[in-house]
């Protein structure tokens, strides 16, 4: 059976005629991909595109409500025209990349080659632009057609289809400005916590939020909500807009027909992460009693997590996602603790500090799909384990405008370390020179005059191309340093200083108008 692996490296079955897009399948239609959950998945329409089986071959044709550019592989595909798909096939809606697998017989490989983070490497010629949305995420999230408002004039003949039409003006005039101004989230409350001592179940207190398509839930007043037995994973509380058809009234016809919609919304509790255009409230293990956590920003096993709730902001704040390649697993034992403790100060300062919300997505392993991240830290003392494979998920990744991080960590051999990230670096066809003055890494937002800890590193920072070296530590000092010699608090500052510049410049490296947004 053919399938599509997703870019967190879900494994998604095709039930022969398939469609791709956001939001659940319709009653007696086709089987649906519902993308909306992953990073850009609103530059996705709803119906974007269908993937068919011609006899042994699987097609892919692109639906005419298509708004974003879709490829295969290096190819652009036109609305309503199609694509052979080839075993591991590139397919890109959007912003979103997803790979094709065939039959097995078609496959002569019997591992995946690594899912892209961006699109495929477009002609140097193009560059940036390629890499440019098709159409607003904003218009795409609600499904915007064209704006029709009532234009009234004496004798107008008022019918249902009229008084459609104007309830359907404001009704998204109202989801663009909270979608542009304020962007998805929570505005406030809606706190999920133990309904009493011992009764297993949630109770959610009052709030508003805001949902994907801009619409506004409400929940009036607290709801207790059961928490199912059978299951022991991750459960998820979730809300959801929803609406019920009230004051019937007897028409013309002797068919009651409802007068009224209440707009409301549902929480429920389940081991499904929130999908679509459904919120996450928060998150608990099942099996257990729920209770509250003592201390909600580092909650114990088994309390409830409220650390993924997504909140309005002012303004929409882009997002900088990071992630780690671990490719010295053995020889990171003894740091891993001290890195992953200064990574979350790391991203608490990036997010304090800039306009943009750091965003976690966890670590991979070499061979693993690589996440959907701006900049991809990797560290280590001992080896730099990289074969053929992760060399090219790495050259793939910056040449879609990714930004690789290589910190040394000195736990032991942080010089060795340095050597074989200078050979992965030539692999990567990017010799690594060291950072002079007035380069970006030093000017982006933190002002140096000459990368820090130079004096006490033969090479304190190098790059080329989006391949940055750093052989300063900066996971240990993110975390104040090691516990047998803790750093001085101007080392420490420099430290963030210097990790919130190199995350800047691989945003703007990825994204280089926003450079000239007064964004930073």
């Amino acid at each position: 059976m053919a399938s599509l692996i997703a870019p967190d490296g879900t494994v998604i079955e095709l039930l022969g005629d398939t469609l791709i897009g956001r939001g659940q399948a319709q009653r007696g239609g086709l089987p649906v991909v519902d993308v909306s959950t992953y990073e850009g998945g609103l530059t996705v329409s709803r119906r974007h595109a269908r993937i068919t089986q011609s006899g042994d071959e699987w097609v892919l044709l692109v639906e005419p409500d298509a708004r974003n550019a879709t490829m295969v592989d290096d190819r652009v595909v036109a609305v309503g025209a199609e694509a052979r798909l080839s075993d591991q096939a590139f397919i890109r809606l959007g912003n979103i990349v997803l790979m094709f697998r065939g039959h097995e017989e078609e496959a002569p490989s019997p591992e995946p080659k690594p899912l892209p983070l961006a699109s495929p490497p477009q002609p140097s010629a193009r560059g940036w632009a390629s890499r440019l949305a098709r159409g607003p995420a904003t218009t795409a999230a609600i499904d915007m057609g064209e704006l029709k408002r009532i234009n009234p004039f004496r004798g107008l003949m008022i019918d249902e289809s009229i008084w459609q039409d104007a309830h359907a003006y404001h009704r998204t005039r109202s989801q663009l400005d909270l979608l542009v101004a304020h962007g998805p989230g929570i505005v406030e409350g809606l706190e999920v916590v133990a309904d009493s001592p011992g009764a297993g179940n949630l109770r959610v207190l009052p709030g508003v939020a805001v949902d994907r398509q801009g619409r506004l839930l409400t929940l009036r007043e607290a709801v207790s909500v059961g928490v199912p037995d059978e299951r022991d994973g991750l459960l998820y509380v979730r809300l959801r807009y929803h609406e019920t058809f009230t004051d019937p009234q007897r028409s013309w016809s002797d068919i009651d027909e409802y007068t009224r919609v209440v707009e409301d919304c549902l929480v429920d509790v389940d081991d499904s992460a929130p999908s679509g255009d459904a919120l996450e409230l928060g998150r608990l293990q099942g099996g257990e009693t729920p209770r509250d956590a003592a201390n909600p920003l580092d909650p114990a096993p088994g309390d409830i997590d409220l650390r993924f709730r997504e909140y309005v902001r002012l303004r929409p704040r882009p997002d900088l996602a990071v992630g780690q390649l671990i490719v010295d697993e053995d020889g990171l034992n003894d740091a891993a603790p001290r890195h992953h403790l200064g990574l979350r100060a790391f991203l608490r300062e990036l997010t304090a500090s800039t306009p943009y919300r750091a965003r976690w997505l966890g670590a991979v392993l070499p061979g693993q799909p690589l996440p959907p991240v701006t900049l991809l830290y990797i560290t280590g003392s001992s080896r730099f384990a990289a074969g053929e494979d992760t060399v090219a998920a790495l050259r793939h990744f910056l040449d879609g405008g990714g930004t690789v991080l290589v910190d040394a960590c000195h736990a032991t051999a942080g010089t060795h370390f340095a050597e074989l990230a200078n050979d992965v670096a030539r692999a990567l066809e990017r010799e690594l020179a060291p950072v002079a003055r007035w380069h970006p890494l030093l000017t982006v937002r933190h002002m140096f005059s000459a990368p820090p800890f130079s004096g006490s590193q033969a090479t304190a920072l190098a790059e080329n191309n989006g391949f940055v070296f750093c052989g300063s530590d900066l996971g240990c000092l993110w975390s104040g340093g090691p516990e047998d010699a803790p750093a001085d608090r101007d080392a420490i500052r420099t430290a963030g200083e210097l990790g919130v510049n190199i995350a800047l410049y691989a945003r703007q490296r990825q994204f280089p108008l926003e450079a000239a947004d007064s964004l930073v």
